[in-house]
């Protein structure tokens, strides 16, 4: 399960009872409650961690895997993964989640200062700008059994 949190947030945890599930977590935002509640289906979850940033190790815990956990399904195709990352990538697309800008962390100027390039930089800085607009950030949660 992908829950969105902002980037910002800390403390990240899972409060469960046997009536109710809730992803916690806190902002420091000056002269406001700190702590945020996200109610999520009851059940056994625990926390995998924020994404993007999950690692190998971390997602071959979740991810299908074949042949003794040498390949892994691919949500966007027929063939076969070789990591969990790439698996977890595919399935990431496959559900429409943005956690990292396609085109890059930060705006890299190139060419040259004409009048005609500054247009063109231009232009490029709003389609980061906008790409970097829809990246959000997530917290992975996964149902035990």
């Amino acid at each position: 399960m992908f829950l969105e949190v902002p980037k910002d947030a800390y403390g990240v945890l899972i409060r469960q009872n046997s009536e109710q599930s809730d992803l916690w977590y806190k902002l420091d935002i000056p002269e406001e409650n700190s702590s945020y509640c996200i109610e999520i289906p009851h059940g056994n979850w625990q926390l995998l961690g924020s994404s993007p940033g999950l690692t190998e190790e971390q997602l071959k815990e979740i991810m299908p895997s074949y042949y003794g956990g040498t390949k892994f399904h691919n949500y966007n195709g027929n063939m076969m993964l070789d990591t969990a990352v790439e698996a977890y990538t595919s399935l990431k697309i496959s559900k429409g989640v943005v956690d990292v800008n396609p085109l890059g962390e930060k705006f890299i100027p190139v060419g040259s200062d004409s009048v005609g390039d500054y247009h063109y930089q231009k232009r490029l800085y709003q389609q980061w700008h906008e790409a970097k607009q829809q990246v959000k950030s997530f917290q992975v949660l996964f149902k035990k059994d």
